[in-house]
């Protein structure tokens, strides 16, 4: 029979577990940010400047301006005059402020029908959403991937600094921390 819970441990023995099975390394070196992927963060890394610097689509839809959608419902669907096509990732024209889901849109004669109103900033990343110099998630220890590193001359200011050795842990069946040599 497979063991489903874990004993429970108080916080001192759970620091001290894993603050014993995997200690914290001694030596860092600085490196290009162009060469950290992989590799593990021994600080904070923070942007020079906010990203994205235009607002962005969340979802595959259409662009609209969320007053001309008041009112829309199942029993009163609105056909609406300006809107434009987005995909993922696409910038909004700064005239719109929300995106309708494309699952919420009928299409007919290059006009769009919603059934469901739109609120500012409905599906909507904005401009600046990361902000230069934000404190916030991504401390140290973290590793750095390809997308998260950007452009080479992109936002970061300065080289990352990695930590010497970059030991990892990996959560198994059952919530159990182990070692790379256990895995």
């Amino acid at each position: 029979m497979a063991k489903r819970y874990l004993d429970l441990r108080s916080l001192d023995e759970a620091l001290t577990l894993l603050t014993t099975s995997f200690p914290r390394p001694q030596r860092t070196e600085t490196i290009p940010v162009t060469q950290a992927s992989g590799r593990v963060v021994a600080e904070p890394v923070h942007a020079k400047y906010s990203v994205p610097e235009v607002s962005i689509s969340a979802m595959d839809g259409i662009a609209v301006r969320s007053r001309d959608t008041l009112g829309a419902g199942d029993r009163n669907p609105v056909t609406l005059e300006h809107a434009v096509r987005v995909n993922t990732g696409n910038v909004v024209p700064p005239e719109f402020d929300a995106v309708v889901m494309i699952e919420d849109v009928w299409e007919e004669d290059g006009r769009y029908q919603i059934r469901r109103a739109a609120v500012p900033r409905q599906h909507v990343r904005p401009a600046g959403e990361n902000r230069r110099g934000d404190r916030g998630g991504h401390g140290a220890p973290a590793t750095a991937r390809r997308p998260s590193l950007g452009r080479p001359g992109g936002p970061y200011p300065r080289p990352a600094r990695r930590s010497d050795g970059g030991r990892r842990a990996f959560r198994g069946r059952g919530g159990k921390v182990k070692s790379p040599a256990e895995v």
